[in-house]
């Protein structure tokens, strides 16, 4: 029981403690852009950022160096890229679609530690706003738009990206994810399976709705919904069972959120959890051991060039006490 009691006693006193840590700033304000770790740097690809009341869509890609706490520029894509489907697969970036605010992309992209963009592959059609995850060596891709200005594009499909040893790239539909075509949310693995979290469809009267949904692949239970609808909410595994996802814009009244929660993949349940360090639609990243929230949309027509970190651990501390 004293065991029990000090220990609940730490991991209490810990998550008070935990904070984010700030760091070396992006390079520029960005939001919707490809990141992820490779061969133990951060990198950053594409993206969108707003000067004078105009949108601009990037193709520079960053690299992060934690040793140095370092930003350097390493390379471009071959045309500008924002809100595509990405995930780091058998030590490589992966970007599949996005788009360069006129048109919805097919390419599919590889980038590595150098900043050396490839194109490997193409959709069937351009996607844009759909919900990206790693998984077993592939890429997954659920629901987006095929028309960056059209929200009605969006679909429920389901896509696998995978790469055979001789560099082949496959492309292959799964079922449908019901019959309302959704994009802007999330999604995630953890406990063997794919989560698919939130987002947004297009409604005739509102143009716009926030999703509470949760889609699992690969089983079909437990069955769960967000605490609340919303879209642009980010998600990242912090260890085999436990997934964090933050901030998003649950409505017009609330605005842009810091909330976070921690859901557990073995129940399907959600556990209020550290906010972020900005009430905006971040980017999260992981190495392992340490949680990275980049950039992102903090307020509409601006973007953030903040960056912070926690370790993973930390994150778990309401879950563990609970």
């Amino acid at each position: 029981m004293i065991t029990r009691l000090v220990s609940l006693f730490v991991l209490t006193f810990s998550l008070a403690r935990a904070d984010w840590e700030p760091l070396a700033p992006l390079p520029a304000g960005n939001g919707g852009f490809a990141c992820g770790f490779v061969e133990g740097r951060l990198v950053v690809a594409g993206g969108t950022n707003w000067t004078d009341d105009t949108k601009h869509w990037l193709d520079a890609i960053w690299s992060y160096d934690p040793n140095s706490n370092t930003w350097a520029t390493i390379g471009k894509l071959p045309q500008p890229c924002g809100y595509a489907a990405s995930g780091v697969v058998q030590g490589k970036l992966v970007i599949a679609g996005g788009s360069d605010g006129k048109i919805a992309h097919r390419d599919i992209l590889t980038v590595n530690a150098k900043g050396e963009a490839q194109i490997v592959g193409q959709l069937a059609e351009g996607r844009i706003y759909s919900c990206s995850t790693a998984y077993q060596d592939e890429l997954y891709i659920a629901g987006g738009g095929t028309d960056p200005a059209d929200l009605k594009t969006f679909t429920a499909t389901q896509h696998w990206v995978s790469f055979s040893p001789d560099g082949k790239t496959t492309v292959s539909e799964g079922p449908r994810l019901g019959e309302v075509g959704f994009g802007t949310g999330t999604a995630a693995a953890a406990w063997k399976r794919v989560f698919v979290f939130g987002g947004a469809r297009s409604d005739p009267t509102t143009q716009v709705v926030n999703l509470d949904t949760v889609h699992v692949l690969h089983a079909s239970e437990p069955k769960s919904t967000l605490p609340h609808a919303i879209r642009g909410i980010t998600a990242v595994p912090v260890n085999e069972y436990y997934i964090y996802l933050a901030g998003g814009y649950p409505n017009d009244e609330t605005g842009f959120t810091d909330e976070g929660f921690v859901f557990i993949a073995t129940s399907g349940k959600f556990v209020p959890a550290k906010p972020l360090p900005i009430k905006s639609m971040v980017h999260l990243a992981t190495d392992g051991e340490w949680v990275y929230c980049l950039g992102g949309e903090d307020r509409k027509k601006h973007r953030s060039d903040k960056v912070w970190r926690i370790r993973a651990q930390e994150l778990l501390a309401p879950v563990i006490v609970k």
